[in-house]
């Protein structure tokens, strides 16, 4: 019996596992069952959770930050972005529901290219100020141009007001003017009806002294011609009763003494006591019968050295030989001369013309004072020569004639013609010394007699 109740238990559960494990087995294939369904919904979501937001978006900051924005909100994701590209949209371009295409094309129409929206509308803005402050200024111009012209208005008004006034004062004036010249034509017609009067019996009167004159002048003249010949006669007469003195400038001034060959030096028989100064200069002549102008040439000859002097003593000087002719040379008993050294008396010159005492080929009248402070440095006296040839002259010293250029024409500068004046004066003022020293036969040297007489060589030409 004891056998039979353990089979029975063991049966009994046997049965009851059995019964459990069948339990088990429905019950797992219902949990399975719901599982796949389950996991198949899972998949599902997961793909159309992926279509809004994808599991490696959520790891990114900024869906982190968007996340946390829409919660805020209390908003999903989608919800904010969608409300927040409303609000951008109605803030950039006005219309909530354009899309970012549309915000391309309207922002490519502004002109932007692909810059930011806001770098865009800084440029428009500051572009939008500058084109303020340039209306701004031309506004300013516009009023300045606008008061300038209402200014220019204002004074060519007055301008013409003054014109206007000006006009009427001179048509005045001319009137005046008329009036004045009507009465001095009347006026001048009378007197030149006077002096055509006046003038014609002047010319009558003019004639008749002509007339006069020329009879006068013939009657001198044939007295003249009688009178030449009554001269020449006498003179013929008495030309070897009469005594004629020789010329001054060729009177010996002294002596040579003695010669020093070995300095080159000459002892003159005159000294401190007859005026000489250190610097004169004298001609060496062999005898005073050799100082003696050519008959035809008038020039003097040359003589045989030239001294000067560089020591005076009481009675005699020491002159040193500048210049010596070849085998002519000085000797003792030879006599010198300088024609405006006197020891007796002061010689008085006249000196004019053109002179060339720099020897540059070129004679001038300003060089003429080179002659004058020589002849004065050596006791002379020089005298003006617009006073002519007195009586007390001793020499004239000319130089070149000066040249007369041709008379200018009518329509010649006024400068012009006064410079021909005064050369004419000049020429004339020439030519009436060199007349009358020839015809009271007072002595005449040239620039070159000058220099041979004085013992002095010219420089040479450059």
């Amino acid at each position: 019996m004891a056998r039979t109740s353990t089979g029975v238990g063991m049966g009994v559960t046997v049965a009851i596992l059995g019964m459990l494990s069948l339990g088990l087995f429905i019950c797992f294939a219902i949990f399975y069952g719901k599982w796949n369904t389950l996991n198949n919904e899972k998949r599902n979501a997961q793909r159309e959770q992926d279509q809004y937001i994808t599991s490696a978006e959520r790891n990114r900051d900024d869906i982190a930050r968007l996340l946390a924005a829409a919660k805020q909100d209390r908003k999903s994701l989608v919800g904010h972005l969608a409300e927040s590209q409303q609000a951008i949209m109605r803030r950039v371009t006005g219309v909530p529901s354009d899309t970012l295409g549309q915000l391309d094309q309207k922002a490519s129409a502004l002109g932007g290219g692909n810059s930011p929206l806001l770098t865009v509308a800084r440029d428009q803005a500051s572009r939008l100020a500058q084109l303020q402050e340039e209306l701004v200024r031309a506004d300013a111009e516009r009023s300045r141009a606008l008061e300038d012209k209402k200014a220019e208005v204002d004074r060519v008004a007055t301008i013409e007001k003054s014109h206007a006034s000006t006009v009427a004062a001179l048509n005045a004036q001319i009137d005046q003017y008329k009036d004045e010249i009507s009465r001095y034509r009347e006026g001048t017609d009378t007197a030149r009806k006077q002096m055509d009067s006046r003038v014609q019996n002047l010319d009558t009167r003019i004639a008749q002294l002509q007339d006069e004159h020329d009879r006068e002048r013939s009657r001198m003249m044939e007295e003249n011609l009688v009178l030449s010949a009554q001269v020449q006669q006498l003179r013929g007469a008495r030309s070897k009763e009469i005594f004629s003195g020789r010329p001054e400038e060729s009177l010996a001034d002294g002596q040579v003494l003695g010669l020093t060959p070995a300095d080159g030096t000459v002892i003159v028989s005159i000294g401190r006591r007859d005026k000489v100064t250190i610097g004169m200069s004298f001609s060496v002549y062999a005898d005073a019968a050799s100082i003696k102008p050519d008959d035809v040439t008038g020039a003097y000859p040359r003589g045989k050295a030239g001294l000067e002097v560089i020591r005076v003593d009481e009675d005699t000087a020491t002159c040193r030989v500048v210049w010596a002719a070849r085998g002519n040379p000085v000797v003792k008993g030879d006599v010198i001369a300088n024609p405006v050294y006197d020891p007796r008396k002061v010689y008085k010159m006249v000196v004019y013309g053109n002179f060339d005492v720099n020897s540059d080929g070129i004679a001038t009248p300003d060089e003429a004072e080179s002659i004058r402070a020589l002849i004065e440095s050596w006791g002379g006296k020089v005298l003006e020569a617009e006073r002519g040839l007195t009586g007390d002259t001793d020499f004239l010293v000319l130089g070149e004639r000066p040249i007369l250029p041709p008379p200018p024409g009518s329509g010649a500068p006024f400068e012009v013609v006064q410079n021909y004046i005064r050369l004419d004066q000049i020429v004339k003022r020439y030519d009436e010394l060199y007349e009358k020293a020839r015809a009271t036969s007072m002595p005449i040297l040239n620039e070159n007699r000058l220099y041979t007489l004085l013992g002095r060589e010219r420089p040479m030409r450059r």
